[in-house]
């Protein structure tokens, strides 16, 4: 069965889905509590290297490829963020956490 028919919105992902599964009766913890005690303990442990960007809104991401033999070349490190306030460019060590709940593997795979 064509999944695009119970989930259209993968049509428009990078990398197409080789399988589905759905679950009808799944729950779901909360990622607003998660993401508010995880922003609490990175806040409040010096010696954690953390940067927060408050009232920023990411609108769209660079960025290339990490040239490694293991991995044949297909993991990818984000260098800059596009941002209602502009772009912030990101050092090639920086880790990058996206938060988006139940939307965070469709953001991944765009």
């Amino acid at each position: 069965e064509d999944i695009t028919l119970h989930e259209p919105s993968i049509l428009h992902q990078r990398k197409q889905p080789s399988t589905a599964k759905f679950e009808y009766e799944s729950c779901a913890a909360s990622s607003e509590r998660f993401t508010e005690e995880l922003a609490e303990r990175c806040a409040n442990d010096p010696s954690l290297d953390v940067t927060f960007f408050y009232n920023t809104r990411v609108k769209g991401a660079s960025t290339s490829c990490l040239n490694s033999p293991s991995d044949n070349g297909q993991k990818r490190s984000v260098t800059q963020l596009q941002t209602n306030r502009g772009v912030i460019d990101l050092p090639m060590d920086a880790q990058v956490l996206v938060a988006a709940g139940a939307w965070t593997p469709h953001v991944m795979s765009l």
